[in-house]
């Protein structure tokens, strides 16, 4: 029986991505990627997505949003992939053939779904609102109050320029991260602190290799100004 030609030409496709994954076993892997992995996983490093997404689809406001949970359709998540918008590069047949794309969406689709911050211990604490009267009797890591001294307040607000603005805005108005214009009124700046050395998911995490403790409590201070 003659095997039609859109068939033959599947079977090849996936012939030549179950080789790729036999060549790349043979080499040593990347640190980030699984000792024996999927022909989705091969592709998903090999073609730079998780340079944007993140290895675990995570994201980051700074380079590509996040990819869990996946709430695409098959054919809304291929549109993506070819034609994107904004920065994200398209991905033609040429670079990413229809298999192996359906394969990258089967392993996007696998990531685990990451728990809230509300699930989370740490995080919960300080996303919890405050009690009555609890909040006058929370004792600062910062300090007794959230004054600063010319040198402190000068210091934060080059921090934040620096680090911050890009997300946050330059006047704290906010952009493609929320604005932080009542920083003062929701929080401590102490629970800023906290927020800024344990960020929530799509926030980059600049503690303690970027900004020390001392600098992340100048940007805190800052913020409560």
């Amino acid at each position: 029986m003659r095997m039609s030609l859109s068939r033959v030409s599947k079977w090849v496709a996936v012939a030549l991505c179950l080789a790729s994954v036999s060549m790349v076993a043979g080499k040593d892997l990347p640190a980030h990627m699984s000792d024996q992995p999927t022909i989705g996983e091969v592709l998903y490093v090999e073609r730079g997505c998780y340079q944007c997404h993140g290895l675990r689809g995570q994201g980051s406001v700074m380079s590509g949003p996040a990819l869990v949970p996946l709430r695409l359709t098959r054919e809304a998540f291929a549109a993506l992939v070819r034609n994107p918008p904004r920065a994200m590069p398209p991905y033609s047949k040429a670079s990413l053939s229809d298999a192996e794309l359906l394969e990258v969406e089967r392993y996007v689709r696998s990531f685990p779904t990451p728990r809230r911050p509300a699930e989370i211990p740490l995080l919960a604490q300080q996303l919890a609102p405050p009690t009555k009267g609890a909040r006058s009797s929370r004792v600062s890591t910062i300090g007794s109050s959230a004054t600063q001294s010319p040198v402190e307040a000068s210091e934060g607000a080059k921090l934040y320029e620096a680090h911050c603005a890009a997300c946050h805005g330059a006047n704290r108005t906010g952009g493609v991260a929320p604005s932080l214009l009542n920083e003062r009124q929701k929080r401590e700046p102490s629970e800023t602190a906290s927020l800024i050395k344990f960020p929530p998911p799509g926030m980059p995490g600049l503690h303690p290799d970027v900004l020390s403790s001392e600098q992340v409590d100048a940007v805190a201070l800052y913020l409560h100004q």
